[in-house]
């Protein structure tokens, strides 16, 4: 969600409009959504598996279900968001925005509270979990582009990490409005813990910087940095299916397992995202041809 955020912000930085930010990003979804969709029925059919049909999956839930899948909801959500979000950042300032993010979410969760939700799927997908995450990623830009003013930024992220400490201790949230918080693992999910994130994505980004002369390294990582973020949505749906096997042979999940689903799955989002780019530019050729 901070990349979202980022990646929004790189968007206006190219003086794009909010009609083509959004169909760039409705188009990146629907295709390869479409297609997990229909590659869905396969597992249920090889593993037996019983659909999962009810409305949630017009709102992108895929009929196999697996491990993650209510992002697939949330990347929707977003998109619906950035709407509101770029008239925040059009018209106020850095603070009020932030401000106005972090008031978004405690509204969200005291909603969620007083209606007493009951759709765990829906509470997980919800974006009134993340819209802080996402203005920190929309200023995050100017942070590593000379920005000077982050000690209130590093400071924040200390006290972020001081409350994951602590939640990784008494297990208690500091911000427990929902009992989906603490019901399902969540908990740590909310505003008061947002900025640890910041802290580490700064932290990889001076890292970089600091390989930056060494040209060998720099051409292989931007490569591999463009290769996996091109095809980041694709790689998604692809660990959905992985761990769909890895949970019908009960495989136990130790470093060799995590280490081998990272890269299956990376390289299988990255096969997906080569193909499906080849047969829609084929596709349009043969267009083309036609006329």
């Amino acid at each position: 969600m901070l990349i979202f955020g980022f990646t929004f912000r790189l968007s206006i930085e190219k003086n794009h409009g909010l009609g083509k930010i959004l169909s760039s990003r409705m188009i990146r979804l629907i295709i390869p959504l479409l297609v997990a969709y229909i590659l869905s029925f396969l597992p249920m059919f090889i593993f037996n598996i019983h659909p999962v049909i009810n409305w949630h999956i017009f709102v992108g839930f895929l009929p196999m279900g697996g491990m993650g899948s209510y992002f697939i909801t949330l990347y929707i959500e977003t998109i619906v968001y950035f709407t509101i979000f770029y008239y925040l950042v059009k018209h106020f300032n850095k603070y009020f925005v932030i401000v106005a993010s972090i008031l978004f979410s405690i509204v969200g969760e005291l909603i969620a509270y007083s209606i007493d939700v009951s759709d765990s799927y829906m509470y997980a997908s919800s974006v009134h979990r993340y819209t802080l995450l996402i203005a920190l990623g929309y200023y995050f830009y100017d942070t590593i582009n000379g920005e000077k003013n982050n000690l209130i930024l590093i400071a924040l992220g200390g006290v972020s990490a001081l409350l994951l400490y602590m939640f990784s201790i008494t297990h208690h949230p500091i911000w427990p409005y929902s009992a989906y918080n603490s019901a399902v693992g969540w908990a740590f999910q909310h505003f008061p813990y947002a900025f640890y994130t910041v802290i580490l994505a700064l932290i990889l980004v001076e890292i970089y910087k600091k390989i930056e002369n060494k040209v060998i390294y720099v051409t292989v990582m931007h490569t591999m940095i463009m290769t996996v973020s091109k095809s980041s949505f694709h790689i998604f749906l692809a660990q959905l299916f992985v761990f769909l096997v890895e949970k019908f042979y009960k495989i136990e999940m130790d470093m060799l397992y995590a280490v081998s689903t990272l890269f299956l799955s990376i390289f299988l989002g990255i096969l997906w995202y080569q193909l499906e780019t080849l047969i829609l530019k084929y596709a349009s050729l043969k267009v083309l041809d036609e006329k």
